[in-house]
């Protein structure tokens, strides 16, 4: 079964070499200087699968009072992932979507693996 070990958000993530990187992980808070200006937005994580899978990721994301979505979906492989245990490997990713804050306010991240939705993170927009 293959199942979301942990996510965040970040400013900056990165996998190489089957470790990964981020840089400013897991804010819930994003102060804005400017609103209708892109923002980078990265999410990060390990997924659990078994050997040979390729599972789909999609992350969709969600202004405050739903004024927009933007979203997409990766296949991942499970080929050069590390083992885990139990015939299963662990899938390192990392994505990075530009989205627009276009207003203060909650937004949300959606994160599903293989159409299912498995965790919501969110963060709050502040204007600086």
């Amino acid at each position: 079964m293959t199942e979301l070990d942990y996510a965040y958000l970040a400013e900056y993530a990165k996998v190489s070499e089957g470790l990964l990187t981020a840089v400013g992980a897991s804010y819930t808070v994003v102060q804005a200087k400017e609103l209708g200006r892109p923002f980078n937005l990265a999410v990060a994580g390990r997924i659990r699968a078994f050997e040979g899978e390729s599972p789909t990721l999609g992350v969709e994301v969600f202004a405050p009072e739903e004024r927009y979505q933007v979203g997409l979906a990766a296949q991942l492989s499970s080929a050069g992932a590390r083992p885990y245990g139990d015939g299963q490997v662990g899938i390192l990713f990392a994505l990075t979507l530009p989205i627009p804050l276009i207003d203060v306010g909650i937004y949300s991240v959606s994160l599903k693996l293989n159409d299912a939705e498995c965790r919501v993170l969110r963060f709050e927009v502040e204007q600086a």
